[in-house]
């Protein structure tokens, strides 16, 4: 298969710090971490898993066991996870080396996205009522489970404030003391699910 790319001169393995380092005839030069590579494998099953972000964190010891050569024009990898079915060739090796800051940009930012999803998904919290709160609502405890809407403390107070002008009065933000799981935190601490939350004014 052709290539219009520039072709590599020089391939390198470092296992020690899992990083492959190629020269390309057109004096450029790149360094790919393994990681890198196994993550941005050209293979179709790896392409669907990276645009589901499903490469969090399990890819960070990844390696390099083998390498070998593909009809003069690409290589293929085998990976010490087994993945073996990416054959890469000169033009995207070429591609993944001068994209590589912002290709890794853009997955970290993916990776962020999701992890922020998966905290402010649906969330089950219980809530304590202390002091006159509790008198005044003639409740101690509650069960919620919270939209992705609310995602800190202070969401919950103005959702819990709408109930009526004395949950309001109740509830202001400057005057009263929240914990969680027992712990004193302000009204931007993030709610995560399964907390225990405790309002005292």
């Amino acid at each position: 298969m052709p290539s219009s790319s520039p072709t590599p001169t020089e391939i390198n393995l470092n296992c020690g710090s899992q990083e492959l380092n190629i020269k390309f005839d057109d004096g450029t030069h790149f360094k790919y971490p393994c990681e890198y590579l196994r993550i941005f494998s050209p293979a179709a099953e790896i392409k669907a898993a990276r645009e589901k972000v499903e490469f969090v964190t399990v890819k960070q010891d990844i390696n390099i066991e083998r390498i070998s050569p593909v009809g003069g024009y690409a290589i293929q990898f085998l990976f010490n996870d087994n993945h073996d079915t990416g054959i890469y060739s000169w033009k995207t090796l070429y591609e993944l080396g001068v994209n590589q800051e912002e290709n890794w940009n853009n997955y970290v930012q993916q990776i962020k996205a999701k992890k922020k999803a998966q905290v402010f998904g649906e969330r089950k919290i219980e809530i304590l009522y202390f002091a006159t709160l509790a008198q005044i609502i003639d409740q101690q405890h509650e069960s919620l489970v919270l939209s992705d809407k609310i995602r800190i403390v202070n969401d919950l107070l103005s959702l819990l404030s709408e109930r009526g002008e004395l949950w309001e009065q109740q509830l202001d933000p400057n005057n009263i003391e929240v914990t969680i799981n027992n712990q004193f935190v302000q009204v931007n601490h993030i709610i995560q699910d399964g907390d225990e939350i405790a309002l005292t004014p």
